[in-house]
């Protein structure tokens, strides 16, 4: 299990290892295995920041778990704001790997990934392509960002069934073969978030990514927890956190008969066969994970090391530890420094909690 836990964080190095400062890569992978396990209070400055940049989005994907928290009016941190923090964090080279929401909601979204750029830090983006006009795109390809990933989740009627957002698909398709053909070193990846609509369509969806020239296609295993798994989980919360009231922002899902297991198996063997390299799984299971991954009977045994790499900024500068645990405030970069929260009493309770046994609602996470 562990091997294949480890296969998995192998992963997502090889095809991200042009978005992380070589330096700091290599020092993280001396460090991170003495910090986890031996439990040591301090642990080094996170490699990644993800940095949200808005929640607001143009389409409706039925899956997505960032639905949940529409209650919540984000207020968005500025220009200014940002460069502030960029200011703050620069001399220690992590990464900033822009999400939303749709980041190109922000008119300002170019300059920001210029000021990130200007501090000759990494920068990595996820997008849905359908805001991206043709002098966008040729401004962005200039900017030279690292990494962009485009999410696509199936043929058109399907992408657009899903995303619920009528000629999404054909819009997303033009931007990618535009940025395609004006791409420099920036690295192109297609993302299809696997659920009941578009499990069947993993071979037609890498057939479109070849034909719009990305470098690859990642599959991501749907986030989810059943009825059971979310009481269970509730119960463990209150226990650990007596006075915090927090959730997990993931789906709740019961996918008996609506995943054929067998069937899906088969076809990520054939996938995987045919197209090697240029397909990877997220996270990456072996065929009992699988079959258990979208049952109601899994209990995973990996490690969590998200926690001790990455961190994630909610668009108001809130900072939490990972994208399902919104309301897990760790402080806000307005006011706190991020080493002091990066090294602070509540993100290390969690850390010592999670180091001995992911919470239920971890155990579908698409990080393990």
């Amino acid at each position: 299990m562990f091997l294949t836990n480890l296969g998995s964080q192998f992963n997502y190095v090889r095809v991200f290892s042009n978005l992380f400062n070589t330096r700091r890569l290599l020092s993280l992978l001396c460090s991170l295995p003495l910090e986890y396990f031996l439990n040591l209070k301090l642990t080094s400055f996170p490699l990644c920041i993800n940095l949200l940049v808005t929640m607001r989005c143009n389409a409706n994907c039925k899956m997505c778990f960032f639905k949940l928290n529409k209650d919540h009016d984000y207020e968005e941190l500025n220009l200014n704001e940002i460069r502030k923090m960029l200011e703050k964090v620069k001399h220690r080279r992590p990464t900033i790997f822009i999400g939303g929401g749709e980041p190109f909601l922000r008119e300002d979204i170019l300059e920001i990934i210029e000021l990130i750029h200007f501090y000759k830090l990494k920068c990595g983006m996820v997008t849905n392509g359908t805001l991206l006009s043709d002098e966008k795109i040729e401004k962005l390809m200039r900017l030279q960002i690292d990494s962009l990933i485009f999410s696509l989740h199936g043929p058109a009627l399907v992408h657009d069934s899903i995303t619920q957002n009528k000629g999404g698909f054909e819009r997303l398709i033009d931007t990618i073969e535009v940025t395609s053909k004006n791409k420099k070193k920036t690295k192109l990846i297609l993302n299809c978030v696997i659920n009941p609509d578009n499990y069947l369509f993993i071979e037609e969806v890498v057939e479109i990514a070849q034909k719009v020239n990305v470098d690859l296609v990642r599959f991501e295993h749907l986030v989810f927890m059943t009825k059971s798994e979310l009481k269970k989980n509730d119960e463990i919360i209150n226990k650990k956190f007596p006075h915090l009231n927090f959730r997990f922002s993931t789906h709740k899902y019961e996918l008996e008969n609506r995943i054929d297991t067998e069937k899906f198996t088969h076809l990520i063997r054939k996938v995987k066969k045919k197209y090697g390299s240029f397909v990877i799984f997220k996270p990456l299971l072996n065929d009992v994970e699988l079959k258990k991954w979208y049952s109601s009977d899994l209990c995973s045994f990996r490690r969590c090391f998200f926690l001790w790499h990455s961190i994630f900024v909610l668009p108001n500068g809130n900072v939490i530890p990972c994208q399902f645990l919104q309301d897990y405030i760790l402080g806000n970069l307005l006011v706190d420094d991020l080493e002091a929260i990066w090294q602070g009493d509540r993100l290390n309770k969690l850390r010592q909690i999670i180091r001995k046994q992911p919470l239920p609602g971890c155990s579908r996470c698409c990080k393990l």
